[in-house]
Order: structure tokens, then C-alpha cells, then sequence
């Protein structure tokens, strides 16, 4: 009867261990992209809606949360010219074990997003729709640098135009 008894014991065991930490999966799902803790400065451009490109001076305030499951990225944007806010963004970056993808949740404008971006090494993309069409951002990082650009499609990502493009320095 212990034997009998023992086998259903050791392969639950074995089924216990052979799963992954779900902390350890974020952790190294989220490992590159906690490159981007820190400060970063730079300057970029704008198109806005009356077809005026706006220079601005932009501060990204990145922030890693859960010893590393989360970042939290604070963005502030100012017009060269006047010194007055155009751009104010704040976002949560994490893996999610559970639906086994990353989530980018942004608040801007009066809007909340929940995007699941692309992510590789390096450059994180996402898109989401809007009055005029889809918006898409690609941000190519290094361990100094941050090149962010901005474009819009209205014809369902058959062809875009920019209207954004920042670069930031740590």
C-alpha cells in the first residue's frame, strides 16, 4: 500500500517543480527592458493637428518597481518656444504571467490604454487606434540611448506617415 501510496506523491513532486516561478518568468521577461531605468533628456518634434511641427525639450523618469517585474515610465514634454507642457504620459511596462504577454498601460490626453506591445531586444512597439487611424510608436533603446518615433496610419497599416520622433540621452 506505501508503494502504491508513494508514486502519485512523487510525480506530484515532480509536476510542482517542474513548473516555473511565475515571479522568475517576469523577472527575465522583463530583464532587458530594465536597461531603461533611469533619467533621460533630449529633445524631439511633433506634428500637431493644424499640420505645425512643434519642437519640444522631453524628461523620461523610468522607474523599476518589484525588484524588476515592472517598470514605470513618467514622461513630460515642453514646448522649446514657450516652456508650456504639450505632452504628459505615464505608463506601467510588465510581463503578465497569467495571459503570457507584456502590457503596456499608458494614461495620456484623458485616455487609459492596456496595448500589448512588441518587445525584443532593444525596441519595444505599439500601436492603438484612434479618431484618425493607428498610431504606432517604436522606441530602439541602448543602455544611453533612446530613439522614440511616432506615426499614423489611415488606411489600416497599409502605409504611415511620421508625426513624431524624440531622442533622449541617460
Amino acid at each position: 500500500m506505501k508503494k502504491y501510496l508513494m508514486i502519485p506523491l512523487l510525480l506530484l513532486a515532480i509536476h510542482v517543480t517542474a513548473q516555473q516561478n511565475p515571479v522568475a518568468v517576469q523577472l527575465e521577461k522583463m530583464k532587458d527592458a530594465n536597461r531603461l531605468a533611469g533619467t533621460w533628456t533630449g529633445e524631439g518634434w511633433m506634428l500637431m493637428p493644424d499640420g505645425e511641427k512643434h519642437l519640444f525639450d522631453q524628461t523620461e523618469v523610468v522607474a523599476v518597481q518589484l525588484n524588476g517585474g515592472l517598470l514605470t515610465i513618467d514622461g513630460r514634454g515642453k514646448d522649446k518656444k514657450t516652456g508650456k507642457p504639450v505632452h504628459q504620459a505615464f505608463t506601467i511596462f510588465t510581463y503578465d504571467n497569467a495571459k503570457q504577454n507584456y502590457r503596456w498601460t499608458a494614461a495620456a490626453f484623458g485616455y487609459v490604454a492596456d496595448i500589448t506591445p512588441e518587445v525584443q531586444p532593444g525596441s519595444l512597439i505599439w500601436s492603438l487606434p484612434g479618431r484618425g487611424g493607428i498610431t504606432r510608436f517604436t522606441i530602439l533603446y541602448t543602455a544611453n540611448e533612446w530613439t522614440e518615433k511616432g506615426e499614423l496610419s489611415t488606411d489600416n497599416g497599409k502605409s504611415w506617415v511620421q508625426n513624431f520622433e524624440m531622442h533622449l540621452k541617460k
